[in-house]
């Protein structure tokens, strides 16, 4: 994007900020002006000033200078940066700051979008960390027949930390009590770990809850192993497990980097 003679001071002090990023990037539009104002001054802790800073610049390189003079014509638009600003400004960590910037900007890329979708998205961006997305990934993989499950093992198994594999070592004669007593302890961890994220995620209507009462066998598994299964599924025959929601699908879309955008 080519910048304006005057440059951005994103490092501006709190006073001076709202002035600054309203001449600047939004072409000095009054009412930006007023409501950047009320939300630096008044909302936004001290300590969280930098990721509204964060989040222009990354808005700002998104768009030309042209779009950018076709964007401040649009009150909608302008509104939808608006409220960029208040999640970036009272997001808790300062990484999900791009993700907001870019769902406001294939948010701004898109001919119409209702600002009530777009409040949904912003709200699971900023209150979804990368372990959850991780998670959300693996269930956009899923469905209901085999080949959507080895499609979510295979994604599984490119993140051991998330979920790790216990090991089987002791079916040997000679197998280390210890290692196994720790990978148990670690696998379990993991497993608590996930189950808390998947509840957030379904408590932002990203997951919902799915009764099944089929169970999904590993190539690799042992009979002892399938045998475990059988046994939870007899004592527990329509367990609860996760599908993706259509939102869920849409904010793992919208926090992607855009690519090709244009709004002229």
């Amino acid at each position: 994007m080519t910048k304006d003679k005057e440059e951005v001071d994103f490092k501006a002090n709190k006073n001076d900020l709202a002035a600054t990023v309203a001449r600047s990037v939004l072409g000095a539009v009054p009412v930006v002006g007023a409501a950047l104002t009320e939300v630096v001054n008044s909302i936004i802790p001290n300590q969280r000033i930098d990721r509204v800073n964060l989040y222009l610049e990354k808005l700002q390189s998104l768009f030309s200078e042209k779009e950018w003079q076709a964007i401040k014509k649009l009150p909608e638009k302008v509104a939808m940066i608006e409220e960029g600003i208040y999640a970036a400004g009272l997001t808790p960590y300062k990484e999900r700051v791009d993700r907001i910037a870019y769902v406001i900007a294939n948010g701004l890329s898109q001919e119409q979008i209702r600002a009530d979708k777009i409040s949904k998205l912003l709200f699971a961006a900023k209150n979804i960390s990368d372990f959850d997305v991780i998670i959300l990934e693996s269930y956009r993989l899923w469905d209901n027949n085999a080949e959507g499950y080895e499609l979510a093992l295979a994604f599984r198994k490119e993140h051991p930390e998330i979920w790790p594999s216990i090991d089987h070592s002791f079916f040997d004669d000679d197998y280390d009590k210890e290692a196994y007593k720790k990978s148990k302890e670690i696998y379990d961890k993991a497993q608590e770990d996930v189950a808390s994220s998947e509840r957030h995620l379904t408590s932002l209507a990203l997951l919902r809850p799915y009764k099944s009462t089929s169970i999904f066998i590993d190539k690799k598994q042992s009979v002892d192993g399938l045998i475990k299964e059988i046994e939870k599924l007899n004592a527990s025959i329509a367990k609860e497990e996760y599908r993706i929601t259509g939102l869920g699908i849409a904010v793992l879309d919208m926090m992607k980097k855009p690519t090709g955008i244009n709004v002229l």
